[in-house]
């Protein structure tokens, strides 16, 4: 039994919006994190960042960006794990990409994280925006 409580998170979130009994979704979240994990380990990131993480997209001067949802960041990291940016957001990043004319665009979906347990008071507050900012290198390729 895991005592990761961001996987048991993930894992009800998927329960709710897929109707899948827990083993259902616990396989596939498993199954999720340990691809995320392996291409973390493939790029030298470091694998033990917390689970939230997501590699959102390549630049490309191959460095990986993701959202950060915790920690209400998004970061860039190059090869062997090193930060080269974090970009500070008073909301949740749930996701981001590199597009644009240039693909040169850095676009982050955020919103007010207030738990599992309080979505429906989160969605309520419609507090979700879509944030660009110019990134230092554009993107590898198609999304």
């Amino acid at each position: 039994m895991t005592t990761e409580r961001s996987f048991k998170r993930r894992v009800r979130e998927r329960m709710s919006k897929t109707g899948e009994s827990y083993t259902a979704a616990r396989s596939h979240v498993s199954e999720k994190r340990g691809r995320v994990q392996a291409a973390r380990a493939r790029l030298g990131a470091n694998a033990d960042r917390p689970s939230d993480d997501k590699v959102n997209c390549l630049d490309a001067d191959g460095a990986i960006l993701y959202a950060d949802v915790p920690d209400k960041r998004c970061v860039r990291v190059r090869q062997g794990g090193q930060v080269l940016e974090t970009i500070a957001l008073d909301r949740s990043p749930f996701a981001c990409m590199l597009g644009g004319p240039e693909g040169q665009t850095l676009h982050i979906l955020a919103a007010e994280w207030r738990g599992i347990e309080k979505v429906d008071e989160a969605l309520a507050a419609r507090t979700g925006q879509v944030l660009t900012v110019r990134a230092p290198a554009p993107r590898a390729g198609w999304p």
